[in-house]
């Protein structure tokens, strides 16, 4: 592939993720998230449309937007939240939606309308964490009384179908795909202990003194961080968003104690152009005519995913207002990221064609469209929540 080709199709890329937000400020009425004519905007620009950029030359710098994606969700899972009521209802939630996902994908592929019955019954119960911050953060939802119940089932909602999605689609049996994910995470919660227990004291002295204008070490740092280890979780077999997910939550125990530039810096780097990257790629490469040839399916599951995994969270937040329930469940039943890395691995090992994956994700393109758009409905336009 030539360098003109690449540069071609990253700058239409980029003029889309650029052009993006001056549509949504200029829309009034029904709110519809960046997100969604990112997608939107890559069918156009992709080739089942105009046919003016590639997917495979941005390839890496979409995986990269995956990964900050994935790093900034895994930074918000905080510590203090693991022992809140709320993940205990989050938990409860997503069991009870993988007990109603796994017999109705069954009955599914029993009149013959899914295959990949594990894929499938694992897309019923994400939640798409990365996708949804922003969006109730721009809603104002994340500084309220929503915030404990939207990060508990955000963090949730990703991190346990990661990790079934490493148990039961990996190459390896059950009992080594098991025994990978404790040294993963061990050596994770290791890496996390490093800055603090065996690191200098002058020289993390000298990497925060270096951390401003050209230098920016602390930032390096990070993404040293963030590549280690969606390196080695792939070398250990596992998938790449489960190492980015990782990074986030190390990074999150071991920041420094004046961490917020280095959270505006990766949120700029994020969201200014990789984070836009990964999604306008999604738009590239969906397959519209596998969605267009059946489209009753595709509805069907984008149901099934705001009943099975929407329902449960409704179920099992009844401490909420109605008003606020609703919204849990709305934002926790939109999904996309998430179906594209589980229909990616199952594409891998042979488990999924690209046409059944084609339609999972179409379910999770109207999930992004629609499901946040009716949450936030009738709330006030307000400046974005500190997420």
């Amino acid at each position: 592939m030539s360098l003109e080709t690449e540069l071609v199709s990253l700058f239409f890329v980029i003029f889309v993720a650029a052009l993006v937000p001056l549509i949504v400020s200029a829309s009034s009425g029904v709110r519809i998230p960046q997100v969604a004519l990112l997608l939107v905007g890559g069918v156009i620009i992709g080739p089942e449309a105009l046919n003016l950029a590639d997917p495979d030359s941005i390839s890496l710098i979409s995986e990269l937007g995956l990964g900050i994606l994935f790093l900034l969700a895994g930074y918000e899972i905080d510590p203090v939240l693991i022992r809140d009521p709320a993940t205990r209802r989050a938990s409860w939630s997503w069991l009870s939606a993988t007990a109603v996902a796994v017999p109705t994908v069954l009955l599914l592929h029993a009149f013959g309308l899914v295959s990949a019955e594990v894929t499938i019954a694992l897309a019923l119960t994400t939640t798409a964490f990365g996708t949804i911050l922003p969006i109730a953060a721009e809603a104002g939802l994340l500084g309220g009384s929503l915030r404990s119940a939207i990060l508990a089932n955000g963090a949730v909602g990703e991190v346990a179908p990661i990790i079934a999605m490493a148990l039961l689609l990996g190459g390896s049996g059950k009992l080594l795909s098991l025994a990978t994910l404790v040294v993963f995470f061990a050596a994770a919660y290791l890496v996390s202990l490093l800055p603090r227990r065996a690191a200098p004291a002058r020289l993390i002295g000298v990497v925060h003194r270096l951390s401003g204008e050209t230098s920016q070490a602390l930032l390096r740092w990070v993404f040293t961080l963030l590549i280690g280890l969606l390196a080695f979780a792939t070398l250990l077999g596992l998938d790449a968003v489960l190492g980015a997910f990782a990074a986030g939550f190390v990074l999150r125990i071991a920041r420094p104690k004046n961490y917020r530039p280095l959270e505006l810096k990766l949120e700029t780097i994020g969201y200014g152009f990789f984070i836009p990257v990964f999604f306008v790629s999604s738009g590239l490469t969906l397959d519209i005519d596998t969605i267009v040839d059946r489209p009753v399916v595709v509805v069907l599951l984008f149901v099934l995913i705001l009943v099975v995994r929407g329902g449960t969270v409704w179920l099992w937040h009844g401490n909420l207002d109605p008003v606020g329930r609703r919204r849990v469940a709305l934002l926790s039943s939109t999904t996309l990221p998430m179906l594209i890395a589980l229909t990616e691995v199952s594409v891998r090992t042979d488990l999924m064609s690209r046409s059944s994956a084609a339609i999972v994700i179409g379910a999770g393109v109207i999930s992004v469209l629609v499901l946040p758009a009716l949450a936030v409905r009738s709330l006030p336009r307000q400046q974005p929540a500190d997420a």
